[in-house]
């Protein structure tokens, strides 16, 4: 029974040529940096649901706080939103028209 030597020029397993794997890693970093975008774009366009609460619109006040306007029927909450929790900052009956009055 005869065994093959492998020849001194084979590299080993698991080296590589280090431009080679810093390029992939940064393709993968790429690839989930860009499908967190896609994820975060597709959940502001597609409805979640259809049922009578929506949001009428959100901005960020914070890293990781924000205020959001809801609305159900004909009235709107506008909720600020953090780390600690929720917590209603104004109700109205009517919804109110927000933006220039020019």
């Amino acid at each position: 029974m005869s065994y093959a030597v492998p020849s001194a020029h084979v590299a080993e397993a698991g080296a590589g040529d280090p431009l080679q794997v810093t390029l992939s890693l940064l393709a993968v970093l790429a690839t989930i940096v860009a499908l967190g975008w896609l994820a975060r774009r597709w959940r502001r366009i597609l409805p979640q649901r259809h049922g009578p609460l929506r949001v009428v619109d959100e901005i960020a006040i914070g890293p990781k706080d924000k205020v959001v306007l809801l609305a159900c029927g004909e009235r709107q909450l506008l909720i600020g939103v953090g780390e600690r929790g929720s917590t209603v900052l104004a109700r109205s009956i009517r919804p109110t028209p927000c933006g220039d009055q020019s």
